[in-house]
């Protein structure tokens, strides 16, 4: 098979790939963390899994406030700190 044929090939395989997801709402394609994989599954499952994980508390803690904000803060001042520094421009820092 030429090349300009398997472009043409794969380029038919992603426009009916992009149909099927449009027409079936309760599928999600996603990426796999570990193996680095993609998985095709159903909505609800993929919703069910995640929950599942969010809910292991040896893993997760549920916080009393949105430390976003925080975060931010501190990455804006470090930021500052480098540009003072002469480490970052003003072109980088943007």
């Amino acid at each position: 098979m030429k090349s300009n044929e398997k472009s043409d090939t794969n380029c038919k395989l992603v426009g009916d790939v992009r149909k099927f997801l449009r027409e079936h709402s309760n599928v999600i394609i996603s990426r796999t963390d570990k193996t680095n994989s993609t998985v095709c599954m159903y909505v609800d499952e993929y919703n069910h899994k995640m929950l599942e994980l969010l809910q292991d508390v040896d893993v997760y803690k549920i916080l009393k406030n949105d430390p976003t904000t925080t975060y931010e803060r501190k990455s804006n001042q470090f930021i500052k700190e480098l540009k003072n520094l002469g480490r970052m421009s003003m072109s980088t820092k943007f």
